[in-house]
């Protein structure tokens, strides 16, 4: 195995050049010689996988296969030199590594192996955030639609069924690896950086009718940029935010762990704000326990109490925390007032939780005892602190005392709930906003998104079973949708277990 992976990096080398071109830059033949390089790297991997024992995965002396070693290989990949290494905006054509690897079928192969679909299969496939987000973030959008949404609700599963799993205390670090660190890399706000791009430059190109049987009509680009982040949106994030709270309770690996995840998903909230606020049929978002705002917030509080902050800070600690979290605060006290403050007390209590677990653990706090007495958002935004936030601070603790929380857009009349009615109209939005509230009419309702890959209704599914989500049978039939996003139509589950949990949990449950 050892000479086969330094092959690959060999080869990888070699062709570095050549692979950060432009995909319609290069020389003629670079895309077939990368394409086959892709081929060997994904099959390597494949093998890799399948013959995994003890010794591979314990090093023990007959060690050869371990799926984790091909990490590198598969998810580096190569973009164009620029001085903001791809992140600024939405490129014309993916790398020509990226587009190598897409004609080696390489989003269904990643998704396979994320899966662990097979008997023999001992570890799955990790998508870690230390890898190149801007080059995910081109997957997404140059990527072949279905299969990009099924790898995707790949990992919302993979997320949901990491996280419901019983993990030991002495074994708490593994809760991590098998729920939100498995998916890192899905959850970067590259995408939404691109999207927000997109939607100030008018560049986003008209989606036009599709059905079940046109699944990748969407062109690659803005359009299935759009999708992705929209599948991201509704079935992703909210698994995501619910398994973070007992990853920032364990505090005895707080300053190794969690803040870049944490900024990640922080950095979601104002497009979901946004949504919640202008679109009819996106008014339950983040709203109720299968969102878990209060606990998200509360975790970003409590983070911001701990010292070994600075630890991190080559991928993002205080110095990036906190402003995400006062971008995040501003967003929702401009278009979801009544909703921050409901979470408010939550978010304020889960910080305090945070505290007297570390201190249990005597894990330095960073703000002082006394600090912290006067109020926990006095402690993180108030005078001294490590981000300095006077009129967020006055309008927090307004909300939390009970002060007029203004008008919560998405609570308000608007009509149909269908998802051709017109957007709220936000007035004396700052601009920053008012750009996340275009991005936000970019999102595609989750009727839509159904449409586009058809899966098991019950959001709560874990069956991981077969290679993908895009080739799961979904044989039960249950009732009509509830209208979520409009359309509702007939809905399908992938066994009688997950429509009789459906049912029993409710609606948009």
């Amino acid at each position: 195995m050892s000479l086969l992976l330094r092959a690959l990096k060999c080869a990888r080398e070699a062709c570095r050049n050549e692979a950060a071109y432009a995909a319609g830059a290069a020389s003629p033949g670079a895309l077939s010689r990368l394409g086959r390089l892709w081929e060997v790297r994904l099959a390597a991997a494949e093998r890799a996988q399948l013959v995994e024992d003890d010794q591979s995965m314990y090093g023990g002396r007959g060690r050869r296969w371990h799926l984790s070693d091909f990490g590198p290989v598969l998810l580096h990949l190569e973009l164009p030199p620029s001085a903001d290494t791809g992140l600024a905006e939405l490129p014309v054509a993916p790398s020509l590594d990226v587009a190598a690897a897409l004609g080696a079928g390489y989003v269904s192969r990643i998704e396979r192996m994320m899966r662990r679909c097979r008997p023999e299969v001992r570890t799955s496939l990790s998508l870690l955030e230390e890898f190149n987000p801007a080059a995910w973030a081109q997957m997404l959008a140059f990527g072949p639609l279905r299969e990009t949404l099924s790898l995707l609700a790949t990992a919302a599963k993979k997320v949901r069924k990491g996280a419901a799993e019983p993990v030991a205390e002495y074994q708490a670090r593994l809760y991590y690896i098998s729920s939100v660190g498995c998916v890192e890399l899905l959850l970067s706000p590259v995408p939404l950086r691109w999207l927000r791009g997109v939607a100030a430059g008018g560049a986003a190109a008209d989606l036009g009718p599709f059905g079940v049987g046109e699944p990748d009509s969407l062109a690659a680009g803005p359009p299935r940029l759009r999708a992705a982040v929209s599948y991201i949106a509704h079935h992703l994030l909210p698994t995501a935010f619910r398994a973070m709270p007992p990853i920032v309770l364990d505090a005895a690996r707080l300053s190794h762990n969690g803040y870049p995840i944490t900024i990640s998903l922080l950095r979601w909230l104002p497009l979901l704000a946004a949504a919640r606020a202008t679109l009819p049929w996106a008014s339950s978002l983040l709203s109720g326990p299968e969102w878990g705002l209060a606990e998200l917030l509360g975790c970003t509080l409590g983070q911001a109490l701990l010292s070994g902050m600075d630890d991190v800070d080559d991928r993002g600690g205080m110095n990036s925390l906190l402003p995400a979290l006062a971008e995040a605060l501003w967003a929702l006290v401009h278009l979801a007032p009544e909703l921050l403050a409901a979470a408010l007390p939550g978010a304020v209590a889960f910080a305090r939780r945070v505290e007297v677990a570390a201190t249990a653990l005597d894990i330095d706090v960073g703000i002082s005892g006394a600090t912290i007495e006067s109020g926990v958002l006095q402690a993180v935004f108030g005078p001294g602190g490590d981000s300095s936030e006077p009129e967020l601070l006055a309008m927090l603790q307004r909300l939390l005392t009970g002060g007029a929380p203004g008008r919560d857009f998405a609570a308000a009349p608007s009509g149909s709930t269908s998802a051709s009615s017109s957007p709220v109209v936000v007035p004396d939005l700052p601009a920053d906003l008012a750009e996340w509230v275009a991005a936000s009419a970019l999102l595609l309702p989750p009727a839509d998104l159904r449409l586009l890959l058809p899966c098991c209704a019950n959001p709560r599914c874990t069956n991981l079973g077969g290679p993908s989500e895009r080739e799961m049978q979904l044989p039960v039939r249950g009732g009509d949708g509830d209208g979520d996003g409009g359309g509702g139509g007939e809905q399908r589950y992938c066994s009688q277990g997950c429509a009789e949990e459906h049912r029993g949990a409710g609606p948009g449950r």
